[in-house]
């Protein structure tokens, strides 16, 4: 059970909880990045189901917050220290009968077993990224240019391959995935680096935070690697959303992957955490 000072709040919609936990959330912006995708993909009437908005405070000040929506995993804040962790968790587990995975970071992972009364392993890492200031690759033939209508076939193409490849996600219908890649390129959100015509590599800005905005889809086909077209187009994107008023941007890497970590260092990418997955024994 939560510890008798906490006040555990199950608000009725994302958009209650984002703006009950504005201030802890943006407290660590980069950290929370994913979390702020969340809230608002879910506000703008994504992520139908029944999904799990919490927010713990402690003498009326928001010292956590933790979102589910299944069949996604439970995700809880960075900023929590561990008896808030402990708490929310033990309330995420009252309100579903099935086990589930846990997005946290790595230091509240003992205390999110405690509140959950399970034992984790942990699944995967990714290193948490921010940049402000570009350092724009030089030498790399092509330009970006932002998707069309005539990209659709490919992008989906491509975002199954990224998939296969990274691990995990959920598999959506044909017909879902295309709507989706649509919503991306009318959005504007996504870009692809072009050489002679031809289409090499591509990459989205999407989840934004209040000052930021999240970099990801970036993916380059096996026959165009090695020849800084990612690096290209993620340094053009980055550069984009930072005229257009970002002051940072973020973006997800897998630790385990030296090639993409050792690219977005060269880009001025700092790593600044990590977001770690873990699941019930």
């Amino acid at each position: 059970m939560a510890p008798t000072d906490f006040q555990i709040t199950r608000h009725a919609t994302a958009a209650e909880l984002r703006a009950a936990t504005h201030q802890h959330l943006v407290t660590h912006e980069a950290w929370n990045n994913h979390l702020f995708g969340v809230l608002g993909a879910a506000a703008a009437g994504g992520f139908p189901g029944d999904n799990l908005w919490l927010s713990a405070a402690r003498d009326e000040v928001v010292v956590g917050c933790a979102l589910r929506t299944p069949p996604w995993p439970l995700s809880l804040s960075y900023g929590c220290d561990d008896e808030t962790a402990s708490a929310l968790a033990a309330v995420a587990a009252s309100a579903y009968d099935e086990a589930f995975e846990v997005n946290i970071s790595p230091h509240l992972a003992a205390a999110v077993a405690r509140g959950l009364e399970v034992e984790l392993d942990e699944v995967s890492a990714q290193g948490i990224y921010r940049l402000e200031v570009v350092r724009t690759p030089h030498g790399v033939p092509g330009q970006m240019r932002r998707a069309a209508e005539w990209d659709v076939d490919m992008v989906c193409q491509w975002t199954l391959a990224f998939q296969d490849e990274v691990g995990g996600g959920i598999r959506r219908s044909a017909t879902e995935l295309r709507a989706l890649v649509r919503q991306w390129i009318g959005s504007g959100a996504l870009v692809v680096w072009d050489v002679d015509d031809r289409s090499v590599s591509m990459a989205s800005a999407r989840g934004p935070t209040p000052n930021g905005v999240r970099i990801s889809l970036v993916y380059t086909p096996p026959e165009h690697r090695a020849k800084g077209y990612a690096s290209a187009c993620v340094a053009a994107l980055t550069q984009r959303e930072l005229d257009a008023g970002r002051k940072f941007c973020f973006l997800f890497t897998d630790l385990s992957n030296a090639t993409s970590n050792r690219i977005y260092r060269a880009i001025g990418y700092e790593m600044v955490g990590t977001l770690a997955q873990y699941r019930r024994r």
